[in-house]
């Protein structure tokens, strides 16, 4: 089982977000092995329901932060209905 930490449980998406991570990487081996070696942070931000989340990537611990937090490396702005 993967490492995640939601920190933005006030959040609905993040919750979604969390169980799609978690299902995908114990699914898939080669998908853990790479988390397990990822650094940095990436951003959602979802206008059309005006939410965002932080990824924060940590060699195999990933926090899922409210917001744009930090300064993430990437910030992917969609519709919600295309995550």
């Amino acid at each position: 089982m993967a490492n995640i930490i939601n920190k933005a449980e006030d959040i609905p998406f993040s919750s979604i977000l969390q169980e799609l991570l978690d299902t995908n990487l114990e699914r898939n081996p080669a998908k853990m092995k790479v988390f397990k070696g990822m650094t940095g942070a990436v951003a959602i931000d979802l206008p059309d329901i005006e939410v965002a989340v932080t990824m924060v990537f940590d060699k195999g611990t990933l926090t899922i932060q409210p917001g744009i937090y930090g300064k993430p490396q990437m910030i992917i702005k969609t519709d919600s209905d295309k995550v």
